[in-house]
């Protein structure tokens, strides 16, 4: 199958923005030891800055997994922040700049 993308949308619970961004930031520092991880990306949603965006393209599914095994648990720790569950989206990238052949 190779690489899998991964788009998702975290929106902060009213007032909880600054917390959301802080543990988001944590999540981000754990990714940068994760080696099928290519690309891990957190946007702020220029309409709503409550909205965080994060794109994420992993080598493998095995890659994926690898990251979700945490990563799960880490956004239902989370819930409390979230004005709602957040929407994922899994894709097959078709074309990129800036990943790696």
């Amino acid at each position: 199958m190779g690489r899998i993308a991964v788009v998702a949308k975290l929106v902060a619970a009213e007032g909880r923005r600054e917390e959301l961004q802080a543990r988001l930031t944590e999540h981000f520092e754990r990714v940068q030891d994760e080696e099928g991880t290519l690309v891990f990306s957190w946007q702020v949603d220029f309409r709503n800055p409550d909205a965080f965006w994060a794109y994420e393209v992993y080598a493998s599914r095995e890659a994926l997994a690898a990251h979700a095994e945490w990563a799960a648990g880490a956004v239902e720790e989370m819930a409390e922040l979230l004005a709602s569950p957040p929407e994922v989206s899994f894709c097959r990238p078709l074309m990129a700049k800036g990943l790696p052949e």
